[in-house]
Parts: C-alpha cells; sequence; structure tokens
C-alpha cells in the first residue's frame, strides 16, 4: 500500500479536511511525523494520548535526560511500563529526539534577531532553505503564510556581526528580495500543553 511520510508544515493538501489520502497522489503531506496508510482517515492516524502519557511527556519536556526510574516515581507506575510507554511514542513519531539546549549568550553570542524574509518567486524556495542553513549564525528556517515567506532566528555577538549576517551574507543569496529584522529584548516559552 502507497504510504505518505507526514513531516511539519503544510504542502499541497490540508489533512485536517477529515478526507483519506489519496494513494495515487505522490504527495508528501508536511505535518506530525507520521506514516499514513492509503485511505486512512487524518483523525484515525493520530497518536492517542492517556494520562500517563501526558505525564511523561510532561517530564521530559522539562528535563530530557530524566530516567525511567525518575519518571516512574514522578507518574506512580513501574519502570519498565514507562520505559515501554517512552519507546512507544518514539516509534509512533511523538516523541522525534533529545538534544541539549544551550544558552548563545553564554558563548559570546549576545544578540538574538528574528528575521522576516521576502524571496524571489523564480528562485527554488528549497535551494535558498539549504543556503540558509549554511549559514552559521542561523538556528531556524520557517516557511510561512502572508506577505513575508520565510522567518528566520539569528544569533550576533554584536551589532557590526548582526550587520554583516544582514548585509553580507543573507542579502547574498540570489532568491533574497527584502528583510525586516527585530532583536529580541527578552523571550518566554513553555512545553507544549497536553491536555485534551
Amino acid at each position: 500500500m502507497y504510504k505518505c511520510i507526514i513531516v511539519y508544515d503544510f504542502c499541497q493538501k490540508n489533512p485536517t479536511d477529515s478526507g483519506t489520502i489519496d494513494k495515487s497522489s505522490n504527495l508528501f503531506y508536511q505535518l506530525n511525523l507520521k506514516i499514513f496508510q492509503a485511505g486512512e482517515k487524518w483523525e484515525d492516524a493520530l497518536y492517542n494520548l492517556d494520562v500517563l502519557d501526558q505525564q511523561i511527556l510532561e517530564i521530559l519536556q522539562g528535563d530530557g535526560r530524566a530516567s525511567h526510574v525518575n519518571i516512574a516515581k514522578q507518574v506512580g507506575a513501574g519502570h519498565t511500563r514507562v520505559r515501554d510507554r517512552i519507546l512507544r511514542m518514539e516509534e509512533a513519531g511523538v516523541i522525534v529526539g533529545y538534544r541539549a539546549v544551550i544558552n548563545p549568550a553564554a558563548l559570546g553570542q549576545g544578540i538574538h534577531c528574528m528575521v522576516q524574509l521576502e524571496t524571489d518567486q523564480r528562485q527554488d524556495f528549497d535551494e535558498f532553505v539549504q543556503q540558509l542553513l549554511q549559514i552559521e549564525e542561523v538556528v531556524e528556517v520557517a516557511n510561512v503564510t502572508g506577505q513575508i515567506d520565510a522567518y528566520i532566528r539569528i544569533w550576533a555577538r554584536n551589532v557590526t556581526h548582526l550587520r554583516d549576517i544582514l548585509y553580507n551574507k543573507l542579502s547574498a543569496l540570489p532568491a533574497h528580495k527584502s528583510t525586516n529584522s527585530a532583536i529580541v529584548l527578552e523571550q518566554w516559552e513553555k512545553p507544549l500543553g497536553l491536555n485534551k
């Protein structure tokens, strides 16, 4: 049966329309790191979290290094059960990885900047994204709807370094059309809410 790999962002069809996956097509719908069987309904393919799954994910979002034993103590379940749940969520694409969160300011990168990018539509956007990701100071690229084409996040040592990134690195890319940048003064974040 034809399978369609789901990876983040929408492509040509919105899977939330409760339609089925068309096996005659060869599209890669970009949304949830989930594999769909041909003819499978979108809502039937979602991973259903129960209370234990939610508790485990809340702990791991706060501490990705938490051991199975430590998590088991916090949720009041056996560590084998916790291990099996984590493995199942990894296999289903709910948990996609673990990583160290680095503080760029502690490494001398004191300026965090959000940049809106408009591109030349005649240029290949995927190639543009790869060129952006080759720039060391760029840490995130997001393709968005609306009048601009992408948001990127960059870190710079100081204003001179930021100017060099904006004028000599971003502006030099063939698909670049215009930028609008904003320096981040302070940032807040929280884990994804998991309550239904």
